[in-house]
């Protein structure tokens, strides 16, 4: 977009046509996510979303939306998935913020974009399943947007990889998950995806963060490797690039999904203030009747529309290769 001679009709975006099978999968989750709200189910060990609600939702093709048929997945684009984000976000926030880093800023969406079919047919099935979620592990106790001074590293032995390093504040991250994991192989940053144990052991632990989260309902853990065996075939490549710009890519994704949460929540927000300021009375009237109450409900309307605009334009200028 810095090039010049961009056209007005960039800016342009149009309703996505979503597949009758799509749409079966997204209505199959939310029910899902509802039924469990109502019963009150919806949390678990550590007021994180519980493990029955994450094998309920991957029954339902939730963890594969975005994946490829091929694979078991539904197929779902980022101008498909984004609106849907949003949707689940109105249900609970938590469980579309699983699906935005499982899929988006996650392995899901760099498999899709950068993996080659071995790694596809290998890496993707346990993902779309639910069996393992995924995780993005960049930040490191010295670093967070400074790449440059990245320490995780991966040392190359025949067709394997041993990586040592220290991941922190990583969001749905543990044992049993899919992370993909930004490091230095031969002095060069590559994505690498590690599909971490169930069990701690020598080679790999994980530190909890006493009362920390990014999200209340979503756990966040730190990332120890100590000449973890992951095999080399694990390594994405970019066509003209290298780690970083897979890192970016799907950090784009993530943000487009960022920006339909915001959606979702103001819609959260809106939904309790109408009825409010419709039934709170004050000088025989409702306080809906009031200026300052109707300009304050336009200037959050105003919000979700921004935002809903902003998921649509760029979810498809992404899909197109942007």
């Amino acid at each position: 977009m810095w090039a010049r001679g961009v056209t007005l009709q960039e800016f342009d975006s149009t309703e996505p046509v979503i597949a009758p099978a799509v749409r079966e999968v997204m209505n199959r989750s939310l029910a899902v996510a509802r039924r469990h709200k109502e019963s009150r189910s919806l949390y678990g060990p550590g007021s994180s979303i519980a493990p029955e609600v994450v094998a309920d939702l991957g029954a339902a093709g939730y963890w594969g939306l975005r994946a490829g048929t091929a694979h078991g997945g539904a197929g779902a684009n980022l101008q498909t998935l984004a609106p849907f984000i949003r949707d689940m976000t109105a249900v609970d926030p938590w469980v579309a913020g699983m699906m935005s880093i499982h899929a988006c800023i996650g392995p899901i969406g760099s498999l899709q974009a950068f993996g080659n079919p071995e790694q596809k047919d290998r890496l993707l099935r346990p993902l779309v399943t639910g069996q393992r979620l995924g995780a993005f592990a960049v930040t490191e106790p010295g670093t967070s947007s400074d790449w440059k001074a990245i320490r995780t590293v991966a040392r190359r032995e025949g067709d394997r990889l041993f990586v040592s390093g220290e991941k922190a504040f990583i969001t749905n991250a543990g044992p049993g998950r899919t992370v993909g994991v930004l490091c230095l192989i031969d002095g060069r940053h590559e994505m690498l995806l590690i599909e971490l144990a169930q069990r701690e052991d020598e080679r790999f632990r994980a530190v909890a963060y006493s009362g920390l989260k990014a999200f209340a309902h979503i756990g966040i853990a730190g990332l120890v490797f100590n000449e973890l065996p992951v095999p080399a075939a694990n390594v994405l490549e970019h066509p003209r690039g290298d780690g970083r710009a897979i890192a970016y890519h799907a950090l784009n994704a993530g943000r487009v999904a960022l920006c339909a949460s915001s959606a979702g929540a103001l819609r959260m927000i809106a939904g309790s203030l109408i009825p409010w300021v419709q039934q709170r009375q004050t000088f025989g009237s409702s306080i809906g009747s009031r200026e300052l109450i109707q300009r304050r409900l336009g200037w959050l309307a105003s919000r979700i529309v921004a935002c809903d605009a902003m998921v649509a334009w760029t979810a498809r200028l992404l899909d197109e290769g942007y």
